[in-house]
Protein backbone atom coordinates (compact mmCIF):
# COMPACT_ATOMS: atom_id res chain seq x y z
CA UNK A 1 0.00 0.00 0.00
CA UNK A 2 1.13 3.49 -1.17
CA UNK A 3 1.47 6.41 1.84
CA UNK A 4 1.86 10.04 1.01
CA UNK A 5 4.31 11.93 2.52
CA UNK A 6 2.37 14.46 2.95
CA UNK A 7 0.21 12.83 5.45
CA UNK A 8 3.38 12.81 7.85
CA UNK A 9 1.99 16.31 7.93
CA UNK A 10 -1.10 15.49 9.34
CA UNK A 11 -1.34 17.09 13.40
CA UNK A 12 -1.05 15.13 16.34
CA UNK A 13 -4.23 14.54 17.60
CA UNK A 14 -2.88 13.61 21.53
CA UNK A 15 -2.35 17.20 22.60
CA UNK A 16 -4.90 19.21 23.98
CA UNK A 17 -7.95 19.91 21.77
CA UNK A 18 -7.98 23.63 22.02
CA UNK A 19 -4.41 23.96 21.80
CA UNK A 20 -4.84 21.76 18.55
CA UNK A 21 -7.18 23.62 16.99
CA UNK A 22 -5.71 26.90 17.71
CA UNK A 23 -2.54 25.38 15.66
CA UNK A 24 -4.93 24.05 12.97
CA UNK A 25 -6.61 27.61 12.74
CA UNK A 26 -3.23 29.17 12.59
CA UNK A 27 -2.38 27.03 9.72
CA UNK A 28 -5.22 27.57 7.38
CA UNK A 29 -5.09 31.70 8.46
CA UNK A 30 -1.49 31.85 7.29
CA UNK A 31 -2.36 29.83 4.06
CA UNK A 32 -5.79 31.14 3.00
CA UNK A 33 -6.42 34.53 4.57
CA UNK A 34 -3.34 36.01 4.87
CA UNK A 35 -1.54 35.08 1.98
CA UNK A 36 -3.01 34.00 -1.98
CA UNK A 37 -3.09 30.47 -2.56
CA UNK A 38 -3.67 29.47 -6.25
CA UNK A 39 -5.29 26.22 -8.02
CA UNK A 40 -5.25 26.13 -11.90
CA UNK A 41 -3.89 30.25 -12.36
CA UNK A 42 -6.58 31.28 -10.54
CA UNK A 43 -6.61 32.50 -6.79
CA UNK A 44 -8.80 30.25 -4.03
CA UNK A 45 -11.11 32.60 -2.04
CA UNK A 46 -12.29 31.38 1.76
CA UNK A 47 -16.05 32.55 3.40
CA UNK A 48 -14.77 34.65 6.32
CA UNK A 49 -18.48 35.27 7.32
CA UNK A 50 -19.52 33.40 10.18
CA UNK A 51 -22.95 31.23 9.95
CA UNK A 52 -25.98 30.68 11.99
CA UNK A 53 -24.56 27.17 12.77
CA UNK A 54 -24.10 26.01 16.44
CA UNK A 55 -20.11 25.11 16.74
CA UNK A 56 -19.83 24.16 20.21
CA UNK A 57 -18.13 26.20 22.55
CA UNK A 58 -14.09 25.41 21.50
CA UNK A 59 -15.24 26.53 17.96
CA UNK A 60 -17.83 29.43 18.00
CA UNK A 61 -14.82 32.11 18.33
CA UNK A 62 -13.65 31.32 15.41
CA UNK A 63 -13.97 33.43 12.46
CA UNK A 64 -14.40 31.75 8.96
CA UNK A 65 -17.44 29.19 8.78
CA UNK A 66 -15.23 27.70 5.69
CA UNK A 67 -12.61 26.66 8.47
CA UNK A 68 -14.90 25.60 11.37
CA UNK A 69 -16.81 23.43 8.26
CA UNK A 70 -13.71 21.54 7.33
CA UNK A 71 -12.55 20.21 11.08
CA UNK A 72 -16.48 19.76 11.70
CA UNK A 73 -19.93 17.18 10.54
CA UNK A 74 -23.31 17.04 10.49
CA UNK A 75 -24.10 16.50 14.81
CA UNK A 76 -27.48 14.79 15.62
CA UNK A 77 -29.22 17.75 15.94
CA UNK A 78 -29.95 20.10 12.93
CA UNK A 79 -27.47 23.20 13.00
CA UNK A 80 -25.26 21.44 15.07
CA UNK A 81 -21.98 20.06 14.09
CA UNK A 82 -19.02 18.38 16.08
CA UNK A 83 -15.29 18.46 15.76
CA UNK A 84 -14.09 15.53 13.98
CA UNK A 85 -10.59 15.00 15.23
CA UNK A 86 -9.47 13.52 11.51
CA UNK A 87 -10.65 16.65 10.17
CA UNK A 88 -8.50 18.99 12.33
CA UNK A 89 -5.40 16.73 11.95
CA UNK A 90 -6.01 16.84 8.01
CA UNK A 91 -6.08 20.75 7.57
CA UNK A 92 -2.47 21.12 6.49
CA UNK A 93 -3.26 18.56 3.93
CA UNK A 94 -5.47 21.02 2.09
CA UNK A 95 -2.27 23.24 1.36
CA UNK A 96 0.12 19.88 0.26
CA UNK A 97 -2.27 18.94 -2.00
CA UNK A 98 -2.90 22.26 -3.65
CA UNK A 99 0.75 23.16 -3.58
CA UNK A 100 1.62 20.15 -5.31
CA UNK A 101 -1.24 19.70 -8.15
CA UNK A 102 0.88 19.69 -11.45
CA UNK A 103 -1.37 21.31 -14.18
CA UNK A 104 0.81 19.71 -17.02
CA UNK A 105 -0.49 16.21 -16.18
CA UNK A 106 -3.72 17.23 -14.03
CA UNK A 107 -1.50 15.40 -10.68
CA UNK A 108 0.12 15.27 -7.79
CA UNK A 109 4.19 16.14 -8.10
CA UNK A 110 4.65 13.04 -5.45
CA UNK A 111 2.43 10.26 -5.98
CA UNK A 112 0.57 10.37 -9.13
CA UNK A 113 -2.82 9.49 -7.58
CA UNK A 114 -5.00 12.80 -8.21
CA UNK A 115 -8.25 12.80 -9.34
CA UNK A 116 -9.70 16.23 -10.58
CA UNK A 117 -13.34 16.25 -11.31
CA UNK A 118 -16.14 18.87 -11.98
CA UNK A 119 -19.70 18.46 -10.99
CA UNK A 120 -22.77 20.59 -11.88
CA UNK A 121 -24.89 21.27 -9.00
CA UNK A 122 -28.43 21.47 -8.60
CA UNK A 123 -28.20 25.53 -8.82
CA UNK A 124 -26.02 25.05 -11.69
CA UNK A 125 -22.81 25.43 -9.62
CA UNK A 126 -19.79 23.43 -10.97
CA UNK A 127 -18.03 22.18 -7.87
CA UNK A 128 -14.38 20.83 -8.82
CA UNK A 129 -12.84 18.09 -6.41
CA UNK A 130 -9.65 17.26 -5.91
CA UNK A 131 -9.42 13.64 -4.62
CA UNK A 132 -5.97 12.25 -3.44
CA UNK A 133 -6.59 7.96 -3.67
CA UNK A 134 -3.13 7.47 -1.84
CA UNK A 135 -4.61 9.55 1.41
CA UNK A 136 -8.46 9.60 0.27
CA UNK A 137 -8.90 13.27 0.88
CA UNK A 138 -11.04 15.64 -0.78
CA UNK A 139 -10.64 19.17 -1.66
CA UNK A 140 -14.19 20.79 -3.05
CA UNK A 141 -14.49 24.06 -4.90
CA UNK A 142 -17.00 26.30 -6.85
CA UNK A 143 -15.83 27.00 -9.69
CA UNK A 144 -15.88 31.37 -10.68
CA UNK A 145 -15.06 32.66 -13.69
CA UNK A 146 -11.99 34.35 -12.32
CA UNK A 147 -11.70 32.22 -8.56
CA UNK A 148 -12.04 29.26 -6.75
CA UNK A 149 -14.09 29.31 -3.75
CA UNK A 150 -12.85 26.86 -0.75
CA UNK A 151 -16.18 25.04 -0.34
CA UNK A 152 -14.65 21.82 2.32
CA UNK A 153 -12.41 19.20 2.38
CA UNK A 154 -12.04 15.60 4.35
CA UNK A 155 -11.15 12.26 4.01
CA UNK A 156 -13.79 9.85 1.74
CA UNK A 157 -13.84 7.08 4.30
CA UNK A 158 -16.82 4.90 2.49
CA UNK A 159 -15.47 3.27 -0.85
CA UNK A 160 -18.92 4.95 -2.06
CA UNK A 161 -17.28 8.11 -2.14
CA UNK A 162 -13.66 7.44 -3.10
CA UNK A 163 -15.83 5.83 -6.35
CA UNK A 164 -17.49 9.07 -6.95
CA UNK A 165 -14.67 11.32 -6.55
CA UNK A 166 -12.25 9.59 -8.96
CA UNK A 167 -15.51 10.19 -11.71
Amino acid sequence: MRTCKFAANCLDMNSNLEKTIEKAYQLFKKEFIDNEKTFRNKRIVVNMDNDKVDYGELLNSYRGSVFVHIVTQDGVEKKKRKIVQDRLACIPLISKMIDNYNDTNSNCSQCNKFYITNQKTNDGKIRTRIFCDVTKYVIIFEDYKDHYRLITAFRAIKPYYCEKFKR
